[in-house]
């Protein structure tokens, strides 16, 4: 099972942003498996 698979994707600031939420006690291995730099691809500012 994918690590993502295990986490439910919860409503953030707006609507439309869903965001996979991880219980504290699993971030190092959420963090452990990331791979390579993050890249952000879109950005969402206060109007």
């Amino acid at each position: 099972m994918a690590l993502a698979a295990r986490f439910s994707a919860r409503q953030a600031s707006g609507r439309a942003i869903l965001e996979l939420w991880a219980p504290a006690e699993q971030l190092p291995e959420v963090n452990a498996r990331i791979v390579g730099p993050i890249e952000p691809v879109r950005s969402f500012l206060p109007d």
